[in-house]
């Protein structure tokens, strides 16, 4: 069954996220793309036909309440494998979810120049009722997979760099990625000298609400910034969403990553904690935050790093920018994106 873009997405789409759409066909055992290569002045374009199965051993690598990310190999060359994220049109009340916005922000850091920092798409597709990304595959997978323990400061800096920078990126093209944590960070080498990469980025306004309160529902609480779950008035307003919180929530979530990665816990386990934190005053607030850090040996340049990144309103929190040039992250040695395997497949799509 071929497929085309629903009206309504086709219209938003723009000329770039138009031309990542890969002409697809729905086969019985396989999804099949069709490209046309018309270079070289033929008089008739070539053809060239690839088909994905999912693998056979680990057909499915992660699922969560918008979808499902599967492990496909090409038939036409088995030892190219990709990772395709399946994300549902409609939200938990059926109501169609507008996701021109965050394609636009995968197609656009999936450009060469941004490799480094983001999870790489080669294209998307669609049927009814889903939307798929085909994206590469890596093979050490998330970064909550490895925090078995905390990490020495040096590494924590490591990815932590490696994150800011890519949040630098996002922010200075206007997108937030909203939605910042360990399983939305790819390992690409892990310890002792790290390489990362961000995805899952600029998820809809729509999306990340349903998720939140999926979760804070269980009463966790997360990365999410207190303006995200309804706990701060200021919300800052950005892009395409005017009742949107902005960068400074991704800030935060930096903020609490960190401490997830220095001391092997996150700082406020449920909405309790999480009110505690915001109702104390300045100092009492920083007290919280530097004792643990105290404890597993921290410098105080990271322990002031984080202080920064957690203020309750989100005018006063460290922009990214700031973040990357701060002293704590200015120590961080260079780490070859080659340092190791990349684990990664080449999809030349």
């Amino acid at each position: 069954m071929s497929t085309e873009p629903s009206g309504d997405l086709a219209r938003k789409l723009s000329d770039l996220v138009a031309e990542a759409r890969l002409e697809t066909s729905f086969l019985d055992a396989s999804t099949q793309h069709v490209y046309h290569n018309g270079a070289g002045g033929q008089s008739v374009p070539a053809r060239r036909v690839e088909n994905w199965n999912l693998d056979a051993k680990r057909p499915v690598l992660g699922s969560g309440s918008f979808g499902t990310v599967r492990l496909e190999r090409c038939q036409q060359s088995s030892s190219r494998m990709r990772a395709v994220k399946e994300i549902k049109k409609h939200d938990q009340q059926q109501r169609v979810i507008d996701y021109s916005r965050e394609l636009e922000a995968i197609v656009q850091f999936s450009r060469p120049q941004y490799s480094h920092c983001f999870v790489q798409s080669h294209g998307w597709f669609e049927n009814e009722s889903s939307i798929f990304i085909a994206m590469d595959y890596h093979q050490w997978g998330d970064l909550s997979r490895h925090l078995y323990a905390p990490l020495p400061e040096d590494e924590v800096s490591q990815i932590i760099s490696q994150v800011v920078e890519g949040i630098v990126y996002m922010h200075e093209k206007g997108f937030i990625h909203r939605d910042l944590k360990p399983s939305n960070i790819m390992v690409i080498s892990n310890g002792p000298y790290w390489s990362v990469k961000i995805a899952d980025f600029g998820i809809s306004k729509q999306r990340f609400l349903q998720e939140s309160l999926n979760t804070v529902g269980v009463g966790t609480i997360g990365y999410a910034a207190p303006e995200q779950i309804g706990l701060s008035s200021n919300d800052v307003a950005v892009n395409d969403d005017s009742s949107t919180p902005g960068f400074p929530a991704d800030m935060w979530s930096i903020g609490i990553l960190s401490m997830k990665l220095f001391t092997g816990q996150v700082p406020f386990k449920d909405l309790t904690t999480l009110s505690q934190y915001l109702s104390s005053s300045q100092e009492a607030r920083a007290l919280k935050l530097e004792s643990p850090l105290k404890q597993k040996g921290a410098s105080k340049t990271s322990q002031k790093f984080i202080v920064d990144l957690l203020q309750v309103e989100p005018d006063k929190r460290m922009g990214a920018y700031q973040a990357s040039v701060h002293e704590w992250l200015a120590k961080v040695g260079e780490v070859s994106n080659d340092v190791a395997n990349d684990g990664s497949n080449d999809l030349s799509l």
